[in-house]
């Protein structure tokens, strides 16, 4: 699905599979596409289509960044590299659990056991190839995406903000949702100081547009979204929250 020239959506639970994130496609050059997000990984064939619907074929997709390590986000990233040959980039810290498929660090035992996944599913191992770190600038064909350290959600997180047609653009994970919902979970790595805190520094971004990880993209305006965030923390509240399995 189009959201605008250059960027689609291509995976989420109402179009692919129901654990699935959703996942973003940009074709930041011609015929070059980056990818965000690889979903729970359980029907990565119906995502791939979707791509392809978009105007973009596997062996296009030059990368695919991954916003954190939970298994809704990096389930379909070991098929989805195979499958392209994309290059894999993710923090240091997601990186290390999804090389491993940790389910503890994951947070997949916990959700499992709070039957958010069938007692089935598991997440494989993949490789990282590229490792990024914060205020990092990517270089994609001429474009330049900026990598954010965005913690709070989970540890790990990042963002990641685009400069497109005269618009900035934050693709978010979970960190920040229209509204100005928020993501916390019942986990050892969410942690509400360090959402604050993040909260803070991406309303600083003012940003255009909002391609968040899960409901619909905030396409106008989406700086009110943050901005209303960071109004309840300053006012020692919680933002409103959005659920969802780890």
């Amino acid at each position: 699905m189009q959201l605008f020239p250059g960027w689609s959506l291509v995976a989420g639970g109402g179009m692919t599979d129901e654990y699935d994130c959703n996942c973003y496609l940009w074709e930041f050059a011609p015929d070059e596409f980056a990818l965000f997000d690889a979903g729970a990984g359980r029907n990565v064939a119906a995502l791939m289509q979707r791509v392809e619907e978009a105007g973009g074929t596997a062996q296009q997709i030059r990368y695919l960044f991954l916003t954190h390590h939970h298994a809704d986000h990096v389930g379909g990233a070991a098929e989805l590299r195979e499958r392209t040959g994309a290059q894999v980039v993710a923090s240091h810290h997601t990186g290390e659990i999804v090389r491993q498929a940790d389910e503890e660090r994951m947070g997949l035992r916990a959700a499992r056991e709070a039957g958010g996944y069938p007692a089935t599913y598991r997440v494989q191992p993949c490789p990282i190839d590229i490792i990024v770190e914060d205020g990092a600038f990517f270089e994609l064909g001429g474009q330049q995406l900026q990598i954010l350290a965005t913690p709070g959600h989970c540890a790990g997180a990042l963002s990641f903000l685009v400069h497109w047609q005269g618009q900035r653009g934050l693709i978010a994970g979970d960190v920040i949702f229209p509204g100005g919902r928020i993501s916390l979970l019942n986990l050892p790595d969410c942690s509400l100081s360090d959402y604050s805190t993040t909260i803070a520094r991406l309303a600083e971004l003012k940003i255009d547009f909002l391609l968040p990880g899960h409901l619909e993209a905030q396409l106008h305006d989406a700086s009110a979204s943050i901005l209303f965030a960071q109004s309840q923390f300053q006012r020692l509240l919680i933002p409103a929250c959005y659920y969802h399995p780890a």
